[in-house]
């Protein structure tokens, strides 16, 4: 069963890769939509975790940020499966 911690960083993933996706899509193009997604939510996930480390002085869970990262990817799959079928 997967906890429901990486099921929040999951979705958390989605929603920044989504935006970081949006972003590159609309300023530098649909070229770029996957590694600005995973980028953007790795980004949220390592500022995430360092937030916690810092302010609830839990320890740093890399496993958080892996979940957050598949998030992200999978949303960039959603944009470039968008992207494909309007033709880009």
């Amino acid at each position: 069963m997967i906890a429901r911690d990486k099921k929040v960083h999951f979705a958390a993933g989605a929603l920044a890769g989504f935006t970081g996706g949006w972003l590159a899509y609309v300023f530098i193009g649909p070229t770029f939509i996957e590694p600005i997604s995973v980028l953007s939510a790795f980004t949220a996930g390592v500022l995430k975790e360092v937030y916690d480390l810092k302010v609830k002085k839990t320890v740093f869970d890399w496993n958080d940020v892996i979940a957050t990262c598949i998030g992200g990817y999978a949303s960039s799959l959603v944009w470039f499966g968008c992207s494909f079928l309007r033709g880009f």
